[in-house]
């Protein structure tokens, strides 16, 4: 790999590898999670450095995230948070660092909330890239399993990737699943499927758990999330056009990523104060400008950019798919 671990972040590698790691809790019950989270850390002692934790998921309350911080500062404990994010905090493990919570995570293999049908995420074997686009057969891909309101207001514009992948399954929450709606989960592929997919993609747009209009209770914070969707565009070889919350590209940029939203009209759009009004706009301006390009266009355009792409691959998957980087199995 031509990527290198700098020495900061090696040093931060350290941290996690001899710090006892926490399970923090973060729920819509904002009391409950801060009773439990206290409980939690009043009973550790300052003798040895800690990694709060809360795997796959941002901690979406800044109410929580601060009486967390609180009540550790409190007990005069040395520590980090490690969440799966890509903005910086007070406390925070580098977003670089913190992708390693994704190396050897299980996820459910079915687009239902099937936990006992789980896969290892991301594998090393699964996930051979080479910088080519000949054998990819799609311009592009947008395929979207979870409802919220800002996918409900997307989807209905007229979506759609000429010799690509649209998919939206609307799927409920957590324990909204009827019998009737569970017969249907064949319908959409598996996570191991979609990820040929992307394998088989040349664009990817990414509409992240954090979203400019998805301000209901679970976004009550100013931390991005950077989950499995980016993960996945960026170790399958794809250019990723992506949707997050404020400052999302401008975010990545700075961990070393290229994201092709600028590149196709975008404008910096989540650096502007009115972001949570027009970011849906301009992500969607962003598809209609790739829809303008042939497939074949588009093979000759990826290539043009295989060394971002490739260097994209080297990044992500040294913290992701390094076995020696899986802290929660040390």
């Amino acid at each position: 790999m031509m990527y290198r671990i700098p020495t900061v972040l090696r040093d931060e590698i350290d941290y996690i590898k001899n710090s006892s790691v926490i399970s923090i809790q973060c729920s819509n019950d904002i009391g409950e999670s801060n009773l439990n989270n206290r409980i939690v850390i009043n009973k550790l002692s300052g003798k040895q450095t800690y990694i709060f934790s809360l795997r796959e998921e941002v901690i979406h309350t800044d109410e929580i995230l601060q009486d967390l911080i609180k009540t550790a500062k409190e007990k005069s404990l040395d520590f980090k948070i490690l969440s799966s994010t890509s903005t910086e905090f007070e406390h925070t493990i580098h977003p670089l660092v913190s992708l390693t919570q994704w190396n050897g995570n299980s996820a459910r293999n079915q687009i239902n909330w099937d936990f006992d049908d789980t896969i290892v995420t991301f594998k090393k074997d699964t996930f051979d890239f080479a910088p080519t686009s000949n054998h990819r057969e799609y311009k592009g891909i947008l395929s979207v399993r979870k409802n919220n309101p800002t996918r409900n207001m997307f989807f209905n514009k007229d979506v759609k990737i000429n010799d690509g992948i649209v998919r939206y399954a609307n799927w409920p929450n957590f324990g909204n699943e009827t019998s009737k709606l569970l017969k249907t989960k064949s319908k959409f592929p598996t996570f191991l499927e979609l990820i040929e997919e992307y394998k088989n993609s040349l664009f990817s747009f990414i509409m992240e758990t954090s979203e400019p209009y998805n301000d209901n209770n679970n976004t009550k914070t100013h931390h991005n999330s950077l989950s499995e969707k980016t993960i996945l565009a960026f170790l399958s070889g794809t250019m990723p056009i992506v949707l997050g919350g404020s400052g999302y590209v401008k975010e990545l940029t700075e961990m070393g990523f290229k994201v092709w939203n600028n590149d196709f009209g975008f404008s910096n759009a989540d650096e502007r104060d009115d972001y949570d009004k027009v970011g849906l706009d301009y992500f969607y301006e962003c598809l209609n400008q790739v829809n303008t390009m042939t497939l074949n266009a588009a093979k000759k355009y990826w290539d043009t950019y295989k060394k971002d792409i490739q260097h994209n691959f080297d990044i992500i998957s040294t913290y992701v798919l390094n076995n020696e980087l899986n802290i929660f199995n040390k």
